[in-house]
């Protein structure tokens, strides 16, 4: 059984999420292999922030990072300067309770997942939503 078209953005969404990039034709296979199997989307998440893709490959996110670094970081990466100081401040505090209630893979899947719905007219997260929504877009047509 194939993918669904869901589920093929939503592995694109979480690449570029975490990893600030599109999958490209292996990483995606094995993203789509896992998603096959039938786990979850946030099971995958889970699984791919234990790869060496996530703590080595991409040189982001070493283990040593404590959650709150690794929420300001993983955020800087995600919406840079198109967040103001102080939603940047509330996200980075929700980000650090997500990861201690699942783990930082599935934390930064809810973020892609939150950020991808938000209105690009939205005047707090509206141009981050919008970069975000390009890359994924971008993403789409370079790996499918």
């Amino acid at each position: 059984m194939a993918i669904t078209p869901e589920q093929a953005t939503q592995i694109l969404q979480l690449s570029v999420a975490m990893f600030d990039a599109a999958p490209g034709v292996v990483l995606g296979e094995q993203m789509a292999s896992i998603v096959n199997s039938g786990k979850s989307i946030e099971e995958l998440a889970a699984i791919m922030d234990d790869t060496t893709y996530f703590t080595e490959g991409m040189g982001y996110y070493p283990n040593l990072m404590t959650d709150q670094q690794f929420a300001e970081k993983f955020l800087d990466t995600l919406v840079g300067d198109l967040v103001s100081a102080d939603n940047k401040a509330w996200v980075v505090d929700e980000l650090v309770n997500w990861i201690q209630a699942s783990s930082r893979g599935e934390a930064i899947w809810y973020a892609a997942e939150i950020l991808a719905s938000v209105p690009e007219s939205d005047p707090n997260f509206g141009a981050a939503a919008a970069q975000f929504n390009n890359k994924v877009e971008v993403a789409t047509y370079y790996t499918l």
